[in-house]
């Protein structure tokens, strides 16, 4: 009896964090904003870079304008480029500029 009783404490402690009429907040979505055929999207993207990360806090700015979206340092030469636009952080395992929804 003390068993059974155990059993049913332990599961209604088990459900009892969840609750089936808290909505669940749908994952981020989050997209490359840098169109591959752009004549800057090496330069911005630090193709010539490591780019492998696991969370946003592996992806800095690089360059000399903070144009460049990489996981480890970067230069560039001293030009007026426009900025990307997004942020730069990590998506599927890579530094890239992107936007989240």
């Amino acid at each position: 009896m003390i068993l059974r009783v155990t059993a049913l404490f332990l599961t209604l402690v088990a459900f009892s964090a969840c609750d089936p009429l808290d909505p669940v907040d749908p994952p981020e979505v989050c997209e490359a904003t840098l169109d591959p055929s752009d004549a800057r999207f090496n330069r911005y993207e630090g193709t010539f870079a490591d780019n492998y990360c696991e969370d946003d806090s592996d992806c800095q700015l690089g360059g000399c304008s903070s144009e460049v979206c990489a996981a480890e340092a970067t230069f560039t030469t001293c030009e007026v480029v426009p900025m990307p636009a997004g942020n730069c952080g990590c998506v599927e395992n890579e530094c890239i500029w992107h936007l989240c929804q």
